[in-house]
């Protein structure tokens, strides 16, 4: 996970976006992002300890993806 962070915390700014944005980009529910996160099938780091919490994604997955 920390290899996870140092990489979002290195593309800060208009290299993460948040679950809302990702999902509007690939045309999905943002509850189907949450999934994928938790399920690790998109790489992404909680910054929130809420129950739902704050992810940041970090914009290479969208172009892993293929978005």
């Amino acid at each position: 996970m920390a290899v996870i962070a140092e990489e979002v915390r290195d593309r800060a700014g208009l290299g993460a976006i948040g679950v809302q944005e990702f999902a509007r980009r690939l045309g999905v529910n943002p509850a189907t992002v949450r999934v994928w996160l938790k399920e690790g099938q998109v790489r992404g780091v909680k910054i929130s300890d809420t129950q739902q919490g704050r992810w940041l994604i970090p914009i290479s997955e969208l172009e892993r993806l293929g978005a």
